[in-house]
Formats: structure tokens, sequence, C-alpha cells
């Protein structure tokens, strides 16, 4: 199977199933279906001829089309049953994270996954920086990792200007909004490096002034089984754009600074006390690229991908446990 003979359906066209679109062609994947309800707001009339076909519903597509791949790029909420449908016609799908807004029917799914490719976006795991550092810490270049400072934000109005954002899912509680929802890349990324968490506390609240029905700052502190605890702030209210990350270990820190096209990391050796800079700047879309062809290549060859359904539910348990530990106050263990 190669790129050019791929079929594939892209359910939803907002911002994320508009990059995904442009990506896979860029990969070399033309024959492409296009599934959205809300599709004359979505796409121009030109727009709309540059795929193989176009439908409101994912039923309708599946009986017009056998698909090999299928990208879910619709609110949360959506997901999980969107996803069963593809994968009981024998679809490989790759989800948008989060998986879901919730734990329910997830065992369903699990279920409806056996011998097919099922890959979920958290497309950090892909980024250059970030595998820098997974090198850095098996090395065991900055000794015992002691504790971890994870942080984002950006402000809503601006991450997807050109749609009202009161009108995005992210803003919309019941479509699975809220910066915990839509910022879970840390909670992913910090699992995915440090290894699991045993316990979450979180308190999140709406502090700004946007029109939204949804938290839009958290600040959780996470356990991990390791015995290193980590902090992560997330906000879509500061005027300033930041994604940074401290890792303070027995022998050294690590500081990595996100800014867009530029990005760095900073290694400080308590042993000859000198501070080490890398650049680790790059187009930030490499990594929606990466992510899916290694997508692709886990269909062609049959291969378990490298973020799969079982990381995504870890991570969703995660995303769980921090708003119960916010309605009730209290620490929750996983």
């Amino acid at each position: 199977m190669n790129n050019n003979s791929i079929s594939a359906l892209i359910v939803g066209y907002g911002s994320i199933g508009k990059r995904h679109t442009g990506n896979l062609r860029t990969l070399g994947v033309d024959d492409i279906y296009l599934c959205d309800p809300y599709i004359d707001s979505l796409a121009s009339e030109s727009d709309l001829k540059n795929f193989s076909g176009v439908f409101l519903d994912i039923d309708s597509a599946l009986s017009f089309v056998n698909f090999d791949i299928a990208l879910v790029c619709s609110p949360p909420y959506l997901h999980v049953e969107q996803t069963k449908k593809l994968l009981s016609s024998n679809v490989n799908v790759f989800v948008e994270k989060p998986l879901s807004n919730t734990l329910e029917n997830i065992d369903d799914l699990v279920a409806l996954s056996k011998n097919k490719v099922v890959q979920i976006g958290y497309n950090w795991r892909f980024y250059k920086g970030l595998k820098f550092i997974q090198e850095i810490l098996n090395k065991g270049s900055i000794g015992r990792i002691l504790w971890v400072r994870s942080e984002f934000g950006k402000y809503l109005p601006e991450w997807r200007p050109q749609q009202d954002y009161r009108n995005n899912y992210t803003a919309i509680k019941s479509e699975g909004g809220g910066i915990i929802f839509d910022a879970s890349h840390e909670l992913d990324y910090l699992k995915w490096l440090f290894g699991d968490i045993h316990s979450v506390f979180c308190v999140s609240d709406r502090l700004g002034d946007l029109d939204i029905d949804v938290e839009d700052t958290a600040s959780i502190i996470l356990n991990f089984s390791s015995g290193c605890i980590g902090e992560v702030h997330l906000d879509f209210i500061q005027r300033t754009q930041t994604k940074s990350c401290k890792i303070v270990g027995s022998e050294g820190t690590l500081f990595w600074d996100y800014n867009g096209e530029e990005s760095s990391i900073s290694i400080f050796d308590s042993k000859t006390n000198e501070t080490e800079k890398f650049d680790m700047s790059c187009d930030p879309n490499d990594k929606y690229i990466d992510e899916l062809e290694s997508f692709l290549d886990c269909v062609k060859n049959k291969r378990s991908p490298i973020v799969d359904l079982d990381n995504a539910i870890d991570t969703l348990k995660i995303i769980m446990a921090a708003y119960e530990s916010s309605d009730k106050g209290v620490p929750v263990y996983i």
C-alpha cells in the first residue's frame, strides 16, 4: 500500500481538520473525502472541489466508500461514538486529542479496536525538543528527577483567530471544552517522560472575563510513582503565549522554552557549574506531519502506534481525576 493509494476520510473540518487535510496531501494522500454537517459554513466551493467526495454524516460516507483510514477531528464529545462507527466498518482511525470528555463507553471502543490501528493526536511526542529531553533523562545527565514544572498559556480569542472563540468547543463545557481538556498535551507528555501517575490534586476556576462556561485556569499537582512531583499550570487568559518545562534533578536542571518557531533547551550541570544551551527551533507543523507519517506507517505495516489507545485512556483518566479533584477539593488516586 502506497500513500497515493490510500482512501482517507476527514471527520470535522475545523482548524485541525484543515491542517490534517493539507498534511495528508503533503504526504502524498490524494484520495481524501470530507464529512462535516456544517460544511457550508466551513469551506469554500473551490476548497470542496479538492475532495473526492463530501458528506454530511459518517453513515453516508461509510455506505459510499471503503476507507483505509479516517481522521476524527470533531469536538471531543463526539470522538468515541464516531470512532466506534468507523472501527465497526474496519477503518483505521486517527483521533484528535483528547480521546473523549468522559470515560463512558471506552471499553466498547477498546473491544472494537482489535486488529485496527488507533492513534491519538498527542503530537508533542513527535516534537524534536521533547525527544531530546527524553534522551537526556534516559542518560541520567541531570541525576535523579526530583520535581518538574510545566506551563502552558495562551489567550483563547487569539488561539484560533479565524473563528469566534465563543463558538469553538474549547469554550463550551458540553462539547468537551475547558483548558484541562484542550491543553492535555502537558499531562500526556509528562506521563510519557516521567512514568505512571498515582495521584492528582487540582484547583481550577474561571478567573477571566471571557464569555465561556468552562474553567480557564488550572493548577495541577501530580504525584508520580517514581517519587517525582509534578506541577502543571494551564490557562487561556494570559495575553502572552507561554509553553515551558523545568526539570530539576539531583545533579542538574533542564529548562525548555517554546514560543512557536523559536525553542531552546538549557541544561545546567552541577558538576561543572556550567549551562549548555541547545537550539530546538523548527517549523511548528513538523510534529503534525511526523505524527501522520507515523500513523500511515503503522497502517501499512500493521504495527502499534506510538500514541495508542491505552496511552490515550491513561491520559484521559488523569484529566478526569483533575476535574474530580477540583470539584471535591481533595487528591484523587488513579
